[in-house]
Parts: C-alpha cells; sequence; structure tokens
C-alpha cells in the first residue's frame, strides 16, 4: 500500500488500519453483536448453556487448565476431538451447576474474598459504630 500520499488513507482495503477500514470493522462488530443480541432474546433457553459457561468463565478456565495438567502435556500428540471435549464438557457442567447451585465455585470464592476485603478494608466512623448496611453479627 502506497504510504507516501494522504490518499491512502482513503482506502478501506483489509488490515490496513485506515480510518474507513476501522469503521467497517466497527460496524460489523456492531451488526454481529446486535444480531447475538437478538438472538438471546428469542432462543432464550437454546442459549443457555453459553450464558452459563459464560457466567463462571473463571472456572471453566481454571478447569480447562486443571484438566490438561492432569492429562499430561498433550500438544504433541493431542486427539484431534480434545478441543471439541473440552468446549461439550463447559457448556455441559456449567449448564448443570449453574441450574442446581447458581455461581460458579470460584465465581463465588473470589466474590467472597472481596466481600471480606472490602469490610476490613471499610473505615470505621470515628463513634466505633459499624457503617451504614453493615450486617450485625452475633445474637440480637
Amino acid at each position: 500500500m502506497p504510504t507516501d500520499t494522504p490518499a491512502w488513507l482513503l482506502v478501506a482495503s483489509p488490515h490496513s488500519g485506515t480510518t474507513f477500514e476501522i469503521l467497517g470493522a466497527v460496524g460489523t462488530s456492531l451488526l454481529v453483536l446486535a444480531a447475538c443480541l437478538v438472538a438471546a432474546d428469542l432462543l432464550r433457553w437454546g442459549v443457555y448453556p453459553l450464558a452459563a459457561a459464560g457466567s463462571m468463565a473463571l472456572t471453566c478456565y481454571v478447569g480447562h487448565i486443571v484438566v490438561l495438567a492432569a492429562l499430561g502435556d498433550p500438544t504433541g500428540g493431542a486427539p484431534p476431538w480434545l478441543w471439541e471435549t473440552f468446549v461439550i464438557a463447559a457448556l455441559l457442567c456449567a449448564t448443570v451447576w449453574k441450574l442446581l447451585l447458581g455461581r460458579g465455585p470460584l465465581e463465588r470464592l473470589l466474590g467472597t474474598v472481596a466481600d471480606l476485603a472490602i469490610r476490613r478494608t471499610a473505615p470505621r466512623p470515628p463513634d466505633g459504630s459499624r457503617p451504614p448496611g453493615a450486617a450485625a453479627s452475633g445474637a440480637h
């Protein structure tokens, strides 16, 4: 691509990085995103496994790493169906977990740790009382 003249910025060829190419890529991305959102509204239960896996992405990712570690190093001689097995297992496990137990286990753990950290670092009022909205602990 000739870059010695400003006219090259008017080109919209793929991966050129020009304004028109970027606008085209953003527009295409927005159309795909809108189509996916409409499909998710229309096919609510059909996309539930994807939503379940998306709601516990950390758990799915760590599970994938744990399985890979248990298999050893499958990079050299990995069976051709390994990726498909990971995807199907993640979708099935996430769907069952979400239906029965709600939030993913690692997401729940991370949320609990974050809540504890917030409680420990939250400033106390000068009179020693609990901040507004803090739950009372112990018996009443």
